[in-house]
């Protein structure tokens, strides 16, 4: 049913993006990545099983498998390249010109709008840093406001969202978090002018080690996890969490 539905909307001409599920127990991975790809689709995402506790899947006792998922992770960039999908971030792949503008806005620390119940937003700061907010808390350095609408029950009651002021050691790291799952990795200079923020002295000491460890790579300008440090990415990034004094966002109220 989901082939037929990618095949019907590409041949209704629409630009299709498709996602696949791997290392479900029982999947033949190598086949399923064939299948879509033979469909023509120039955009492909490939996540992980995620069972989550509580759910039918884990009530019922379905587990997923570490080496099957790491398996399964060099087999879609190997299959899809096949097709001609490259892939550009951790889970996406595409045909040259097709990558996601939508998702890249995430990746590279731009604002974006949230609408509709339990959506999160990061917006520009009304007036600009270093103005005063509605209750008059100062905003010293802060780079915009997250926010975030509540469930669907309160959303339609009315109930207002919750907002944070993000900080340049919150933004930091949300860009390490969301850069460095892609290809491109992380604009070191573009970091620091936003952020004011230069990884090279805060994280100096990590990013020796987490380089001389073979996760990440630092070239022209630009941070980056390698083949390796892409499977270990939380990994990886807990550890710029764990030496950042604050790194949280200041709730407003």
């Amino acid at each position: 049913q989901g082939l037929s539905a990618v095949t019907a909307a590409l041949g209704a001409g629409f630009e299709v993006s498709a996602d696949l599920i791997t290392a479900v127990p029982g999947q033949d991975a190598e086949r399923d990545l064939h299948a879509l790809g033979a469909t023509g689709a120039p955009h492909v995402s490939v996540y992980t099983l995620t069972i989550e506790p509580h759910t039918p899947f884990a009530l019922r006792g379905v587990r997923t498998d570490e080496a099957r998922e790491a398996e399964d992770f060099a087999l879609a960039e190997a299959i899809l390249a096949r097709y001609g999908l490259a892939r550009y971030e951790v889970s996406s792949h595409a045909r040259p010109g097709h990558e996601s503008r939508h998702n890249a806005v995430y990746w590279s620390g731009a604002h974006f709008l949230n609408l509709g119940p339990s959506a999160a937003g990061f917006l520009p700061l009304e007036g600009g840093p270093g103005t005063e907010t509605e209750t008059g808390a100062e905003r010293v350095g802060a780079l915009g406001v997250r926010v975030v609408n509540p469930p669907i029950k309160a959303w339609l009651a009315g109930a207002p969202p919750e907002r944070f002021l993000v900080t340049p050691a919150a933004y930091a790291l949300d860009l390490l978090s969301t850069g460095l799952r892609t290809r491109r990795g992380v604009d070191l200079a573009a970091l620091e002018a936003r952020s004011g923020i230069a990884l090279e002295g805060r994280y100096g000491a990590l990013l020796d080690e987490l380089t001389g460890e073979g996760w990440l790579e630092r070239s022209a300008g630009a941070l980056r996890a390698t083949p390796a440090g892409l499977l270990q990415l939380n990994g990886v990034l807990r550890r710029f969490f764990a030496a950042t004094p604050d790194p949280h966002y200041r709730p407003l109220e």
